[in-house]
């Protein structure tokens, strides 16, 4: 966490951002937030972490896997949860989808 609030504050988001610690969104309360990232993991991490989302109120998530991304699109389509928006970014030469998604549509 040190270094986070350290890379937060050179960039000049202290206090606008919060931070805090725990497993993937236990941290936060019902309704607290509407959007969720879950970026630069593993496929099978980043889906633990967003199938909590509606435990959590999360109306929104953006997910975004470093490896393993074709499991996303199946895992969404049997919540219901449809791709709003998509975007594929390019890294060292390899693509990575980045995924707007609505929670329980």
């Amino acid at each position: 966490l040190g270094e986070l609030r350290s890379n937060l504050a050179g960039w000049g988001l202290t206090g606008r951002v919060e931070v805090r610690c725990g497993p993937g969104l236990a941290p936060l309360g019902f309704g607290e937030v509407d959007v969720v990232v879950i970026a630069g993991l593993g496929a099978n991490t980043v889906l633990t972490i967003a199938g909590d989302a509606p435990a959590h109120g999360v109306r929104w998530l953006i997910l975004h896997c470093m490896q393993r991304d074709q499991l996303v699109v199946p895992w969404l389509a049997e919540r219901g949860w449809p791709v709003r928006a998509s975007d594929v970014c390019v890294q060292r030469r390899r693509a990575y989808t980045a995924r707007l998604v609505e929670v329980g549509a």
